[in-house]
């Protein structure tokens, strides 16, 4: 009988910033378009693209170059999800 063993290293730990970059790329609008900023980092379009999809590790030193460019602190990529609301707060 075979076993299934859980992976000893997932991406969703990197979810949440991901998604975060791909927020402030959209706050910051054209100028930072997919090739436009992976011509600024100096890596290919595609290995971005493959970053922000969760499809490739994302190290620190790209972290930095990233948040860099975006022109925000490396702790705003970092940050912790906020998802819960005041009880007081009516939808």
């Amino acid at each position: 009988m075979s076993q299934l063993m859980a992976p000893t290293h997932t991406n969703a730990d990197q979810i949440p910033r991901l998604r975060r970059i791909r927020e402030i790329m959209k706050e910051k609008e054209s100028s930072f378009s997919l090739s436009a900023m992976a011509k600024r980092l100096s890596i290919s379009r595609e290995t971005l693209r493959l970053m922000l999809t969760g499809d490739r590790a994302i190290y620190l030193v790209m972290l930095e170059k990233i948040a860099q460019d975006l022109n925000v602190p490396v702790a705003r990529i970092l940050q912790a999800e906020s998802w819960e609301q005041d009880p007081k707060e009516k939808i």
